[in-house]
């Protein structure tokens, strides 16, 4: 069972863990070979009071 979740995990194309990142342009370039860019920055804050970093690309 366990293997078939991993299958499907490399399996989609939608997963930021199967795209490549170019830290220098901060993109990343999808299975599809399309760039995506930042187009948001959010920050977020928690219950407890801390504060993430969210980037939409």
């Amino acid at each position: 069972m366990k293997n078939q979740k991993l299958k499907k995990f490399k399996k989609n194309i939608g997963n930021k863990e199967n795209m490549t990142y170019l830290k220098d342009e901060d993109c990343y370039i999808c299975a599809n070979s399309q760039r995506l860019t930042v187009k948001s920055v959010t920050t977020k804050k928690s219950k407890s009071g801390y504060k993430s970093e969210i980037t939409i690309y």
